[in-house]
């Protein structure tokens, strides 16, 4: 290889790293999630609860109770998704975001919310983790009809959404 080519491949190289360094980690593009179930979840499935966005291990002790993407507005219902996160490239921690999205709900403060991000943590091994996303809706106010959609979210990629449709 020529000196001029062997430089133009290492500068090619060096910007590509710092394309991916501002817009996330390298890992971060490399996560993919699979949907492995979605629709209402049983009032005992914890993990749903709106703060406690992830049940570690994955899908055991969530109980779906029906799967679908239509569903009723009324308090205490309990949606989401459990999902398969692959491309971890070491074992250990997974810094990732849980962005709810939807119509306008208006709190007791005359503010307007049209959706909320948490950040979770799973746990990968042997390049993968599995988890559980949902949300909880608490009262009257907040079961407000129309689209609502659940997203992991790994810097600025999407690695898994479901969107649900409140009646």
């Amino acid at each position: 290889m020529k000196t001029h080519e062997l430089a133009l491949t290492v500068l090619l190289t060096v910007a590509s790293g710092l394309a991916l360094a501002h817009h996330g980690r390298l890992q971060d593009h490399l996560l993919r999630g699979t949907i492995l179930s979605y629709g209402i979840y049983g009032t005992g499935s914890g993990a749903f609860l709106q703060r406690a966005a992830h049940a570690p291990g994955g899908p055991a002790g969530i109980e779906l109770v029906e799967q679908t993407n239509i569903l009723a507005a009324h308090p205490g219902t309990r949606f989401g998704f459990c999902v398969s996160v692959t491309g971890a490239l070491q074992d250990g921690d997974l810094d990732l975001e849980k962005v709810i999205l939807h119509p306008p709900v208006f709190g007791g403060d005359d503010k307007v919310s049209t959706g909320y991000e948490q950040e979770i943590e799973l746990v990968a091994k042997d390049g993968e983790a599995t988890a559980c996303l949902g949300h909880t809706l608490e009262n009257e106010a907040e079961a407000v009809p129309g689209r609502w959609t659940i997203r992991l979210m790994a810097a600025d990629q999407v690695i898994a959404e479901k969107a649900f449709e409140l009646r």
